[in-house]
């Protein structure tokens, strides 16, 4: 017969085995719990899916293909809002040039004769505004209203009657008020540095220029804020044309203030590899396979 103390021992072996189990069982329920949740909120990706997979496969074959872009169109130049792209129908024999607005569907919802020779350099749907120029003469810039399809100003460039294939960069900022203007027109050995300038688009005046150094791509341009990003580049003469670099300053202006926000030394950076956020708090640019994030102040 087990004495008192061990059966003491015993009881409180038991007990502690008691509460090791319900601990257990309170990690067990909590766990099911999460997976129940995750479960259910799962549920309609599910049932989604399993609509898609039960799709006969003869549907599949012979249901209406996605509509594509016909031979004509030019390319897309970017969406007017969540809804509609802006593309362009290059002309055909007894058909002007035109502007279409797409729907997700691909479908023409909207269609405006233009010239032959324009393209979009910046689009703001914040008040429906577009940038647009011409491939064969970057004298001056157009900003189009595209609900009425008004040109609401005409902006001279720098230079006059030269081509923008040099790299002429437009970007709507404040919210659509302001357009700055950034780059460089002509082709090497006629290319022509300009000044970055920005104006007011209601009134048409000139609000600041950047006296950093001329030229200025690649660039950037903050949707809602006064802020863009600009950097110093110089060509490499060769007997045949010329080789941009951009191996150099890279700058945060902010023209309404005037002043310089920030500046390093930019990597050699393809012109389609610097970003500002909307908001002009950070800049993002790649080079080859590093992507470098900053905050400025």
């Amino acid at each position: 017969m087990a004495s008192l103390k061990d059966m003491r021992v015993r009881i409180a072996a038991t007990k502690a085995t008691q509460k090791i189990t319900k601990a257990m069982q309170m990690v067990a329920a909590s766990k099911l719990r999460r997976a129940q949740a995750a479960a259910e909120a799962a549920r309609p990706y599910a049932e989604r899916m399993s609509k898609v997979l039960n799709i006969p496969a003869d549907e599949l074959l012979n249901g209406d293909p996605p509509r594509t872009l016909d031979t004509r169109m030019g390319g897309i130049f970017g969406f007017l809002d969540a809804e509609h792209l802006l593309a362009r129908r290059l002309p055909a024999k007894a058909t002007p040039a035109a502007f279409e607005t797409l729907n997700r569907k691909g479908q023409v919802v909207d269609t405006w004769t233009v010239p032959k020779d324009w393209k979009v350099l910046d689009i703001n749907p914040d008040r429906h505004l577009l940038a647009v120029s011409s491939y064969k003469d970057a004298s001056t810039t157009h900003v189009v209203d595209y609900l009425s399809k008004k040109v609401v100003l005409n902006e001279d460039n720098p230079y006059d009657l030269q081509s923008n294939a040099g790299g002429l960069w437009e970007f709507f900022t404040e919210g659509g008020r302001t357009l700055c203007s950034v780059g460089s027109i002509g082709n090497v050995p006629d290319r022509k540095d300009t000044f970055t300038e920005c104006w007011d688009v209601d009134s048409g005046k000139k609000i600041a220029q950047f006296g950093g150094f001329l030229g200025g791509a690649p660039a950037a341009g903050s949707s809602h804020s006064s802020r863009l990003v600009l950097t110093s580049g110089y060509f490499f003469p060769k007997k045949k044309g010329a080789i941009a670099f951009s191996d150099g300053d890279r700058v945060v202006w902010d023209f309404r203030s005037g002043t310089e926000v920030a500046a390093w030394n930019a990597p050699q950076t393809p012109a389609y590899s610097i970003s500002i956020s909307s908001t002009g708090r950070y800049v993002a640019e790649a080079d080859g396979a590093l992507l470098r994030i900053y905050e400025l102040p």
